[in-house]
Formats: C-alpha cells, structure tokens, sequence
C-alpha cells in the first residue's frame, strides 16, 4: 500500500477506509498540480529539411540528438558540448537507435513560403541511462523559471519587452526568444511591465547598467534568476532595384512565356531572426556572481548566446554529475548523505500532501522518497518524509527552492509532552506520551522534538 492510501486510510473509518482511499485517489488523479517548471520537449528536436527521403533524415538526426544532449547535459552549444564530452559525438551517429518517433510538418515561415520540418522525439529512458554510464552531468526535467528582462530598441522604438507584445516587432522577438530558449532547455517568463515593473527597472537605467532591483523584481515572479539583456536589433536592409544592365541582360535571355514572371519578381525579405542585432547579456542570482555574454550578430545568434549562457551556469548549479550533485565552486567538498528526513508544516489537505510528495519526486537529487509519518504537533500539522539522496544536503536544500512550494523554517517546540501524540501509517496513535501528569499544578517544560537518528534533517513551511 503506498503511503498516500495509508493515510487515506488512517483518516476514515475503518469500515469506510478502503472506498474513501480510492474516491480521495480517482479526484486527486484529475487535479493539477503545479509546482517546479517542467521542460516540455526536453528530448524533442526540430530541423529542416529539402524532403522526405530515408537518407535525407539519417543525415539530419545526429545533429538533432546533439541537441538534445545538451539540453539534458545543460550545454546547449554545441560548439562546446562536443570537444568537452567526444563520446557524445560517436553516440550521435547512432541517433536511429535512441529515436522513439518522427513525423514531418509545413510550417509557414512568414515570408509567403512554407518549410518541411522533421520532428523527432527520442527515447528519454535510453538517453538517460547512457547519460549515466558516460557519467555524465544530468539536469532534470524540472527546472527553475528564468525571468528574462530585454531591454530592446529598433524599428525607431525602444522599451522592455512585456508578456505581452506592444508592437509586430516586440511579438517578433518575444517569438525568436521562445524559439531559443526551448532549444536550450529553459522555461522563460516575461515581466508584466506594469507600473509596478515600470518603477522597479526603467528602460533608461537598465541600459545605463543599474540593476539592483532586479532580484526584487524576480521574487514577484517566484523566479530564481534574471536574465537581462540590453539589445539593438539593426534596420532591415532596403532591396536595391536591379541595375540595368543586369535587367536587359535577363529580358534578352528570357523565354516569351518568362517576361511578364521576371517583371514580377522581388528580392525576398530578410528573415527576422537574420537581421543584424547587438547584445549584451548579464545573468543575476541571489549570492551568485554576476555572469556576462556578448554577441555582434543575428537576432537569433545574439539570442542563443545570451540563453546557451544562461543554460550552462544554471546547469552548474541544478545538474547532477555521475549520480552525484556537484557543486562547481567547492567540488571537492561535496558529501553524500545516503538519507535525509523533510519535515513539512502545514499540510492540511490531502491536495497539500500531493503537491509536496510530487515537488520531492521532481528534484533531481533525489532517488527515493517515503512518506514515514502525520503528526501534530503544537496543534500543527506535521508531515515527515525521508528521501534517499544522489548528492549533499546542501544540494538538496537547494533544489527545494526550485517552484517557491516549501519555505525554510525552524523546528517547532512542543507545549507539554502530554500534547505529543504521533499517529503511525496504519492509523494507530501512540499515547505514550499522554499519560495523565500525578501532579496537574506542576508546570512541565517546554521540550524541543528528539533529532532523527543518524539522519540529517530539514524543516520547512508549505508556503
């Protein structure tokens, strides 16, 4: 019997216990639950391509695993990712072996013109177990939501771009940047730009470089980090008609039936994300030093140098490294705690108790959960689990703070000891602790919870 069944059952009748355990079940399964950000598409990838030939996609999958291992290694740049780790390159050879499925897709480009995308979706399980055995960095799915803060001019405006778009340019770059960031592995927000966003960071001194209001701004969000760039994006370059020789060279050589198609044709437009752009990138964290990133080229360039930067210090952080969380800036003191009991207060519904059982679940450091008791305890709810850790303690409390769910608090003190009383799983309550005082006049000291044997502990608040 899994944990939440046993205190389904514990908290009904007995005769009841086995029908209220599943009603509480079947409603509890339709509800979502949100807590950390999960990645949609970690192990989905995307590529044009000319056609829809057996060769043609064997020549466009490696390049597509690729990217999927660094979204799951956190180096997206490629660039990067091949000459840290060469095994990866062999094994992207040998994309067909980890593809789960594929389908193919027109997508219109904007341009009047539609391109034929390949979709691939891989075998996460496969790709993670090599992860593994190469002990590799390994990110998880649940990731912490970057707040991504652009300070922008181009098309004769300039502004901070808002969730939502005040202009076709602004919904271009919010478009492009979505693009980006999903190829890197991060679940990005945008800031409202209200008022309240307006006083905190204005246009003007984020160019200018003050940014200590930022982080104020990111826990409006629940965000763990900001973002910020400060962008140019270039004017379009104007089409230059065709010179006239070249037009009298083209009308002497054209078939009758061309004239009227040659007089009609344009030069395409230029992309978007191909236009010319200038960035600068600077990566905030609470007690983190500040990281940089600088790019002279297209808007998608300048945008995946801002993104694959981010991806990677925050990766540095979250990934865990042959089945082992490693802290980049002191590696050498990373202990292993096999254990660690989490104490929660305040789960006063079974909706509570799920939400925080699937938080635990979502951390990468963790391996095994167990729910071990429900107590009250000062005339509080008190929920204990113990988890089975892959890295340091200190590596757990870090990723706990991924989703804004639980907050760091102190361990309660009892009233009495005769207020103590423990109910186990199977729903029975140990009144050791309750038996009546001889002498009710005499006052008894405030006692502090016993220490989990041998076990580190954690205590936290259900926010």
């Amino acid at each position: 019997m899994s944990g939440l069944q046993q205190l389904f059952k514990s908290s009904c009748p007995n005769r009841l216990g086995s029908w209220c355990a599943l009603l509480c079940l079947l409603v509890l399964g339709a509800i979502n639950v949100a807590h950390a950000v999960p990645v949609k598409g970690l192990y989905t990838a995307k590529a044009e391509v000319t056609d829809q030939a057996a060769s043609t996609r064997r020549e466009a999958l490696p390049s597509m695993l690729t990217e999927v291992f660094g979204r799951v290694v956190g180096e997206p740049n490629p660039e990067l990712l091949l000459p840290r780790w060469p095994e990866l390159q062999s094994e992207a050879q040998k994309a067909e072996r980890y593809l789960a499925q594929f389908l193919y897709q027109r997508v219109n480009t904007g341009l009047e013109q539609s391109q034929l995308v390949l979709r691939a979706e891989f075998e996460p399980s496969a790709i993670n177990r090599l992860i593994q055995r190469l002990k590799l960095p390994q990110w998880g799915v649940d990731r912490p939501e970057l707040l991504v803060v652009l300070a922008w001019q181009g098309d004769g405006r300039r502004e901070v771009l808002a969730s939502s778009p005040s202009s076709q340019i602004a919904a271009q770059l919010t478009d492009e940047l979505e693009t980006v960031a999903a190829g890197a592995g991060l679940p990005i927000a945008l800031p409202l730009m209200d008022l309240q966003d307006q006083r905190a960071m204005p246009e003007q001194e984020l160019r200018a470089g003050f940014t200590d209001g930022l982080m104020d701004v990111a826990a409006r969000y629940g965000a763990d980090a900001v973002l910020l760039g400060r962008i140019k994006v270039m004017d379009a370059p104007e089409q230059e008609p065709e010179s006239a020789p070249a037009r009298e060279s083209a009308e002497a050589t054209a078939e009758p039936e061309g004239e009227a198609l040659l007089a009609e044709e344009a030069p395409m437009p230029l992309a978007f994300n191909m236009r010319e752009s200038e960035m600068t990138w600077s990566l905030h964290q609470r007690n983190e030093t500040t990281r940089y990133a600088d790019s002279s080229n297209t808007v998608r360039q300048g945008f995946q140098a801002g993104m694959w930067m981010a991806a990677r210090h925050l990766a540095e952080r979250y990934a865990v490294k042959g089945g082992v969380v490693v802290d980049p800036l002191a590696p050498e003191q990373v202990v292993v705690n096999d254990q660690a009991r989490i104490n929660v207060l305040g789960i006063n519904s079974l909706v509570d108790l799920k939400r925080v059982e699937k938080h635990l679940r979502g951390r990468t450091v963790v391996s095994e959960i167990s729910l071990d008791t429900i107590d009250q305890v000062a005339g509080e709810a008190l929920t204990s689990f113990t988890v089975t850790l892959k890295g340091s303690v200190a590596k757990l409390e870090q990723a706990l703070a991924v989703g804004r769910l639980l907050s760091p608090t102190s361990k309660p003190q009892l009233e009495s000891f005769g207020d103590a009383q423990t109910q186990a799983l199977d729903g029975s309550v140990n009144d050791s602790l309750a038996e009546p005082v001889e002498n009710a006049a005499v006052a008894v000291e405030p006692e502090v919870l016993p220490e989990a044997e041998d076990m580190p502990e954690l205590w936290y608040r259900l926010f």
